[in-house]
């Protein structure tokens, strides 16, 4: 797996549409998740018990190229 710099550079390069999730509280606060324009990870790793709630979000906000700061329990 690339860096997340990296995985953002490659989608910019693509000119494609992608997906940077980033955790500001708890404690993986600073952590940062990439997916591409297939919502497929492709930087950062996700907490187990967040992953299929968060993809899905992140995925439904690419597809309608919104962006929002959500909360997970």
């Amino acid at each position: 797996m690339v860096s997340t710099l990296e995985a953002i550079e490659q989608i910019l390069e693509r000119e494609e549409y992608g997906s940077v999730l980033t955790f500001v509280d708890g404690p993986q606060t600073g952590v940062k998740v990439v997916l591409d324009s297939t919502g497929q990870l492709v930087a950062g790793t996700l907490p187990d018990d967040l992953a299929p709630e968060a993809l899905t979000d992140a995925r439904t906000l690419m597809d309608h190229e919104q962006h929002r700061t959500l909360e997970y329990p």
